[in-house]
């Protein structure tokens, strides 16, 4: 008898268990967290590089070997202050670290609060997407909030992207001796 009342006790606790979160596992992506991803490209800004969106491949092309920088900007749309639960990036080895945003210093993101994450990474050969992620809630039971964005870079070969100048003025300069040297045989 005694076996049988701990099984319906462990049975109705599991029950009440299951009943609190199963209903709190399904994540809204409504809009009301967003995460933007942004990778560094150099040749942005007139050469002084700039975030670039990229979320339509095939981004900056960055070379072989070099380091990758990423920022993460995670805003709140819900209306009422959230609990980032993470924010994480889809590549190996690749983690966002809080950097900014929390201008009062609780560890809620308010809706007027924008947090800044940034990430390093080394540059592979070829068309590259990462895609960040977001979780947040309002509460320990509450639904979770999700959002992802996509980025993208293209890894090249080489150590020097040559400009415009550095290749055509050679050229004409061997164009230039041509024709020097064919009209003195003439």
């Amino acid at each position: 008898m005694k076996i049988k009342q701990n099984m319906v006790i462990c049975i109705g606790i599991s029950l009440i268990f299951l009943t609190m979160f199963a209903g709190n596992t399904a994540a809204s992506t409504g809009g009301d967290i967003d995460i933007e991803k942004y990778v560094w490209n150099p040749t942005l800004n007139s050469g002084a590089g700039d975030w670039d969106n990229a979320d339509i491949a095939p981004g900056p092309s960055l070379f072989v070997g070099s380091t990758v920088q990423w920022k993460y900007e995670v805003t709140n749309n819900a209306g009422v202050p959230l609990l980032v639960s993470s924010v994480a990036d889809n590549q190996p080895g690749v983690t966002p670290e809080y950097q900014s945003g929390n201008d009062n210093g609780d560890i809620l993101l308010d809706p007027t609060e924008t947090w800044i994450y940034t990430a390093t990474g080394t540059a592979v050969l070829g068309l590259n997407m990462n895609i960040a992620t977001v979780d947040a809630m309002t509460g320990p039971f509450s639904p979770i909030y999700h959002d992802e964005d996509s980025c993208h870079y293209t890894g090249i070969e080489g150590n020097e992207i040559p400009e415009f100048p550095t290749i055509v003025l050679p050229i004409a300069a061997i164009l230039g001796l041509a024709l020097l040297f064919q009209r003195r045989k003439e």
